[in-house]
């Protein structure tokens, strides 16, 4: 005899693609065109280009010290490349990459059905954002309302500022549980990705 399927108590949801739909080859390139001339003429479109490259490697690999988060890392990452003092190179990095990603909206759009989803959802789970966190929480709420949805119906919403690990590392999903006192077994994880959602099951 089969055990008894768990009946959650939280539910852990992704945001693009599952909430959230975006045009992915037009948003990257404006985004990064946007910052690229953002931070001219004081940096070359070469070494945007290496900042930019630099930051995402940055942001997704695993660092040996707790205490530093994702944000922490692309900052560090963008002081390196383009010689900018730390101080200056987070103030570069995150006005302009805020300012620039307003500008992004008409490039996403509320998926069907997700919105009645998670109105519906709200009523019977405590819903956790589990969305990767390679964003400072002011664009990742831009985002979620770009969704047509309240991120105050989120019980906690991942982001760069507080995370030490981005998808698809385990470590992710475990510091979700642990930032929200979570127990695995008492959580679904609803994503759209196999290779970014499925490690959560570690």
């Amino acid at each position: 005899m089969l055990a008894p399927f768990p009946h959650p108590k939280t539910l852990l949801l992704d945001l693009d693609g599952t909430l959230l739909g975006m045009r992915p080859g037009r948003t990257q390139f404006r985004f990064a065109l946007g910052v690229i001339r953002a931070w001219s003429p004081e940096l070359s479109a070469w070494t945007s280009l290496r900042a930019i490259r630099s930051v995402g490697r940055a942001m997704r690999t695993l660092d040996p010290d707790p205490a530093r988060t994702c944000a922490d890392r692309a900052v560090d990452a963008f002081a390196r490349v383009t010689g900018l003092g730390r101080e200056e190179a987070a103030h570069r990095l995150m006005g302009s990459s805020e300012k620039v990603f307003r500008t992004l909206q008409p490039h996403f759009f509320p998926l069907p059905g997700a919105q009645d989803f998670v109105r519906w959802a709200s009523q019977h789970f405590s819903l956790v954002l589990a969305t990767d966190p390679v964003w400072l929480r002011e664009i990742i709420e831009h985002r979620v309302r770009w969704a047509g949805l309240d991120p105050a119906v989120f019980k906690f919403i991942s982001h760069a500022g507080i995370m030490r690990a981005c998808k698809p590392h385990p470590e992710y999903f475990q510091q979700v549980l642990d930032l929200n006192g979570l127990l695995a077994r008492d959580c679904w994880m609803i994503g759209n990705e196999e290779r970014m959602d499925l490690p959560a099951r570690q």
